[in-house]
């Protein structure tokens, strides 16, 4: 892996995503290196994209810039991360997403944390600290690392992610799992389904699916792995099939489960109120 410094102008972004109001992504590039990662397309450094997984640019002033970023901001939602991992290897080094965290707290903002590394457990003390305003949720694709490395090269192993989201639950972090992309012929199973809401059940983690989607760069990186992305994308007749075998076994593990499409409609409820 290579890392770059960079200064960076500005830190906090306005999103694009309807259930976030900001994204803040401390990193460029990500370490895991996920195929089927949408990120690629969207990460600005062109050498992190064709080298994905391998070139990582840390934009070390960010805290620094958030600082005198949110004097003038509304108070909102922010997604941390949105086209990195926040808690990639680099972040033990930098604690960059550490420092974002603990000012957006402390200064009103509401924050949902997304990542599949265990090194979040740096911040479980913070996050426990202000429940009441923020949660973290763990990409989980499968609960059988065999199949999470064909995809996901460089990423903690799932059951080290089921562990910390124990852990969170336990310091009374609202938790969820983010059960995607669901991939055709990869974890679209009814083993995988029930391991994934099993993990939910014994962790009080909700659940948010949402399948894959064919981007030019995830469609290369998956292509070169010798899979077949068109394959894994599906069609509606299949992703209706598993959406509702999702939603049967969320129903059997007594989780409460909705669709990305559906997320944004949840958090819009729950903006500024107690969580969960």
């Amino acid at each position: 892996m290579r890392v770059v410094e960079i200064e960076s102008e500005g830190s906090i972004s306005r999103s694009g995503m309807n259930e976030l109001d900001y994204c803040l992504n401390p990193y460029l590039g990500c370490h895991h290196g996920c195929t089927y990662c949408y990120a690629i397309d969207m990460t600005s450094k062109k050498d992190a994209r064709d080298n994905w997984g391998d070139v990582i640019y840390v934009r070390k002033n960010i805290a620094r810039n958030l600082a005198s970023d949110i004097k003038g901001l509304k108070r909102g939602m922010v997604g941390i991360s949105t086209i990195t991992d926040p808690y990639q290897s680099a972040e033990a080094r930098y604690r960059l997403s550490g420092k974002c965290l603990k000012l957006l707290l402390e200064n009103g903002f509401r924050v949902t944390v997304q990542t599949k590394s265990p090194l979040a457990r740096l911040d479980f003390p913070l996050l426990s600290k202000y429940r009441n305003y923020s949660d973290i949720g763990y990409t989980i694709v499968s609960a059988d690392s065999r199949k999470t490395r064909l995809t996901e090269p460089h990423t903690p192993p799932p059951e080290a992610r089921f562990r910390a989201l124990m852990e969170a639950t336990a310091l009374g972090i609202h938790t969820w799992i983010y059960f995607g992309p669901v991939m055709k012929g990869i974890n679209d199973t009814p083993e995988d389904i029930s391991a994934v809401m099993r993990w939910a059940s014994l962790s009080r983690s909700r659940v948010i699916f949402d399948f894959y989607r064919n981007y030019d760069g995830s469609e290369r990186a998956i292509s070169k792995s010798g899979l077949n992305p068109k394959y894994m994308a599906g069609n509606e007749s299949w992703k209706n099939e598993v959406s509702g075998l999702i939603r049967k076994m969320a129903e059997e593990y007594s989780v409460e489960v909705n669709s990305e499409q559906e997320e944004w409609l949840i958090e819009r409820k729950k903006a500024f109120r107690t969580l969960f």
